[in-house]
């Protein structure tokens, strides 16, 4: 077993990837110990079984990749393209994934700007989502203060992936976000004013709503 600061997996479901020194946090852990149980994309327990088959996946602010190598791991045939703001979490994450052997393609890039690519089938996002004045953000040393708080509004970056995703996604694609377990009816309305379709919201492992997938 694979023991985290707040969290214990079963090392199996995370597939090794893991490192001593990048520990990814308890919500990483949670869905890719889910992507391995399913074996399927992790939205296809909100989704449909039929996200499985979905060719091109994207996963923006990838961190240490524990979502995109999840993912490919489970669903070989997917194309899986990973992006990150900063260069030393994709060193970080493409190590990861060269010891895993998972081909995902790793690029630099602040949300959808300074990169490009095809249409995605399935676009996943953990993003920043903790107002930088809360007060849980002092017990949370895992990660640099960027990848969990946008400012003073936790909501900034999901509104702002809510209102950019569709047009980066295929005919019928699917985002998925993950949040926090307050935030899911403010995410639904979020997609719901970008006119996204098939909107849902449920429970991680832990039993707490905190992911939301919609349709295009």
């Amino acid at each position: 077993q694979f023991v985290g600061r707040q969290h214990l997996v079963d090392h199996a479901h995370l597939g090794g990837f893991l490192s001593e020194e990048h520990t990814p946090t308890h919500q990483h852990v949670e869905r890719a110990g889910r992507a391995h149980q399913t074996r399927q994309h992790p939205t296809g327990a909100i989704l449909g079984d039929e996200t499985a088959t979905r060719e091109r996946s994207g996963e923006l602010g990838t961190g240490s990749g524990a979502i995109a190598i999840a993912v490919k791991l489970a669903c070989p045939q997917a194309q899986v393209v990973a992006v990150d703001k900063y260069e030393s979490a994709l060193a970080v994450a493409r190590g990861n994934a060269h010891r895993l052997g998972a081909q995902v393609e790793f690029l630099q890039g602040d949300w959808f700007e300074g990169w490009s690519a095809p249409p995605f089938d399935l676009v996943l996002a953990n993003p920043p989502y903790i107002d930088a004045g809360d007060p849980h953000l002092q017990a949370l040393q895992n990660e640099p203060l960027h990848a969990l708080t946008p400012g003073p509004d936790g909501m900034t970056d999901l509104r702002h992936l809510a209102r950019e995703a569709r047009r980066h996604l295929a005919p019928g694609g699917s985002l998925l976000l993950e949040h926090g377990n307050a935030q899911g009816p403010s995410v639904s309305e979020a997609l719901e004013r970008a006119g996204w379709a098939d909107i849902q919201t449920r429970l991680d492992l832990a039993g707490w709503p905190r992911c939301t997938g919609a349709r295009a």
